[in-house]
């Protein structure tokens, strides 16, 4: 296998450039911007990000609609009524696939995963701060857990401990229990992670966490749009929700698997008390973009109408049937190998190289080809080099038959010039 050799990358800023002076037609500006544009990889070829394929057609027309209003946490309800009403019921509908169904609940739409996980952590503390638990507060969490736990530790002056992983990449839950201590304030779990899906054993740290009396959030990025309708489909789903009464919040991003356009992310909480100490004046502020879009609750909440559980059913099949096909491809193809940590394939694939061929070289090749894939590090000290790709509900087989022939293209070409 090729050594990774990619240093750290900073972000690359073009040469200082002047503020213009006067300016220039409008249809040169559009011009300039479609040339802009095409240097994007076609969004129907990205398979990079998780949530890299286009959102529903639907929600264009419904953010279209609500886009000149805003629902803001705490305040305008009178005058975006109806916004906030959908953003409200969204996270009601939200919830209720997360097997939380209770008056007593409540939750936000947010800009996006490391939000409502900030948000969550932030919760965390001021709990903790309420009962004068400790002033050296800690969250628990596996190596494999989201990088926004460890921006909610620098930036609220949290220490994160460290769950090891085995070589599957789950945590080493024997762990778990000698690294809670009395200034615990959280322990975190992943539903799955979101390198290569791996699920974390949910229910073990449910059990955990009701014996040492902690605060467990549970990330569920990809899993909250896609576990309750793989259930539904007949698939064997371990417990990871609410149903597990120790679990105290969720997040998910609807903007991953539940096809709502960037940014949106819901983040639930079991119980609505812990806000009571919020550190504002006569509006409570729970959020952190605290004034969004109406477009975001309109398209999340138009869409849960239009496709009901059934429509989200027949999208993640069709996403399940994708990742298959391409796993079966990948497989296929002499020097690469699928990296498949899970006995059950979701909507996330890795692979590696296994000859001398570099798998930088062998991304390069991918993207000369106008194929969106992520240059990755399994999670761990020691993360191993790979390519990593990611299904929308939303792609197309003719696509993914498309990324196998690239594939194949991109690794004799690596070969050859290794």
């Amino acid at each position: 296998m090729g050594e990774f050799t990619q240093a750290r990358r900073l972000r690359r800023m073009p040469q200082p450039m002047s503020f213009p002076e006067r300016g220039i037609s409008q249809n040169d500006v559009l011009r300039m911007l479609t040339e802009k544009l095409c240097k994007n990889i076609p969004p129907e070829q990205n398979f990079c990000n998780p949530y890299a394929g286009p959102p529903h057609p639907f929600t264009r027309m419904a953010w279209e609609l609500a886009q000149n209003s805003f629902f803001v946490s705490g305040w305008g309800e009178e005058i975006y009524r109806g916004t906030h009403e959908m953003e409200m019921e969204a996270v009601r509908m939200v919830s209720s696939l997360l097997n939380l169904d209770d008056e007593k609940s409540l939750g936000f739409i947010t800009s996006g995963g490391t939000e409502s996980n900030l948000l969550a952590m932030r919760t965390a503390k001021l709990l903790a701060e309420r009962r004068k638990k400790t002033s050296r507060p800690e969250i628990v969490m596996p190596y494999s857990g989201h990088f926004s736990f460890r921006l909610a530790g620098n930036l609220f002056g949290i220490r994160v401990r460290e769950i090891e992983l085995n070589d599957d990449l789950t945590p080493k839950m024997d762990q778990v229990e000698s690294l809670i201590n009395e200034n615990t304030i959280a322990v975190v779990c992943s539903a799955p992670e979101g390198t290569l899906q791996v699920m974390d054993p949910i229910k073990e740290f449910a059990e955990i966490a009701e014996r040492k009396n902690v605060y467990l959030h549970v990330d569920a990025a990809f899993g909250g749009f896609l576990f309750p309708f793989m259930k539904d489909l007949g698939y064997s789903v371990p417990a990871f929700d609410f149903s597990l009464p120790s679990v105290c919040s969720m997040m998910t991003d609807s903007h991953k698997l539940g096809l709502v356009p960037i940014a949106a992310s819901f983040v639930i909480f079991r119980e609505n008390y812990v806000f009571d100490d919020i550190p504002t004046e006569h509006v409570t502020i729970h959020t952190i973009t605290s004034t969004k879009n109406g477009g975001l609750a309109a398209a999340a909440w138009g869409l849960f109408q239009l496709l009901g559980r059934e429509g989200y059913r027949k999208y993640l099949q069709n996403a399940l049937e994708i990742a298959n096909a391409l796993a079966r491809g990948i497989s296929g193809i002499q020097g690469v190998k699928l990296l498949a940590p899970n006995k059950q394939l979701y909507t996330v694939l890795g692979f590696t190289t296994t000859d001398r061929t570099p798998v930088e070289n062998l991304y390069k090749e991918i993207l000369s080809r106008r194929w969106g894939v992520g240059l990755e590090r399994t999670p761990g000290p020691r993360g191993m080099p790979f390519i990593r790709i990611s299904l929308s509900p939303m792609r197309e087989k003719r696509y993914a038959e498309g990324f196998i022939g690239a594939l194949e293209e991109s690794v004799r070409a690596a070969r050859s010039k290794a």
